[in-house]
């Protein structure tokens, strides 16, 4: 059975999101559940775990890490985590299981399903093979298959990401003054689903962002170096330039154009050589540098 691990989203105000969407697609053999209350699932005759990385969407590490180890750990299943790309090595088991292995997903949940059924019976065709040594090696080679971190856009998708965190924590509105601190930020927030607007045409935070209090992580989120680079350095004594550079060559890479990334994500890019995220404009130009690597992602965050 294949479990798929994500939230309910039942109101038609808010965007539209393929992952969120017909889980069933992946099998006859799929049952969708929410995070709240996944420990009252039974995991009987659970071969896969596939989460959608928007359950964790606000502090991905501290969150994955407490899923893993108050569940995977216990029941040492195969799961798949849709992430930034980057992700952690897997180590497979004997028995071809994982613990965890985070991997971007394909745009289309076709692209999914295929590569779903070719995991299960790569896998179920290395665990017939009697030599120890070979078995291991194929079903490792199922694993790496499965990992689609392999021509995947992980530039754009890890500064994607990056972006998101910027953008919830600018999301703060002002009671005293009545109306957003940092507005400029708000339609990119409404693409991402997490504020909309109401009748008067106002923006409101959506209920399941209400709950979430983020606004003293800005200090954070405009630290160039520890919460922007860190993502992209390959050793820790890489210099910031060396950083930035690398992640040019990345986009420019990974962007549709042979010219590569427009002038907002350039922008962005000056910016983060310069250390300069504190002052007020630094908001909206990271909402305008968002939009334009979502554009490029299209579908795919």
């Amino acid at each position: 059975m294949i479990i798929c691990v994500d939230w309910k989203d039942e109101r038609e105000d808010r965007r539209e999101e393929p992952w969120r969407k017909k889980w069933e697609q992946l099998g006859s053999d799929v049952k969708v559940v929410e995070l709240t209350g996944f420990e009252n699932v039974s995991l009987d005759d659970v071969t896969l775990i596939l989460i959608h990385r928007s359950v964790f969407s606000h502090n991905f590490d501290k969150d994955l890490g407490k899923f893993k180890s108050d569940h995977l750990d216990r029941i040492q299943g195969c799961v798949g985590v849709v992430t930034t790309g980057s992700g952690q090595e897997h180590v497979v088991t004997d028995e071809g299981s994982v613990c965890l292995v985070s991997t971007p997903f394909p745009p289309e949940l076709g692209e999914l399903a295929t590569k779903v059924r070719t995991l299960k019976e790569e896998l179920a065709a290395a665990l017939k093979e009697t030599d120890k040594q070979r078995r291991c090696k194929q079903l490792t080679a199922a694993w790496d298959t499965f990992d689609m971190r392999c021509g995947a856009k992980e530039t754009l998708s890890a500064l994607a990401i990056l972006c998101q965190g910027f953008l919830a924590v600018h999301a703060v509105f002002d009671d005293e003054a009545g109306c957003w601190r940092y507005p400029d930020v708000l339609p990119a927030l409404e693409r991402l689903g997490w504020v909309s607007k109401n009748a008067a045409e106002e923006y409101e935070v959506v209920p399941d962002m209400a709950q979430f209090d983020i606004a003293d992580k800005r200090s954070e989120v405009r630290n160039v170096d520890s919460y922007w680079l860190n993502v992209f350095r390959e050793e820790r004594s890489e210099t910031s330039i060396s950083t930035i550079e690398r992640l040019r060559e990345g986009l420019k890479k990974e962007w549709s154009s042979d010219v590569g990334p427009c002038d907002t994500v350039k922008k962005l890019l000056d910016r983060l050589e310069d250390g300069s995220l504190d002052d007020d404009d630094a908001p909206n130009a990271v909402a305008e540098a968002f939009c334009a690597v979502a554009d490029q992602l299209d579908g795919e965050l």
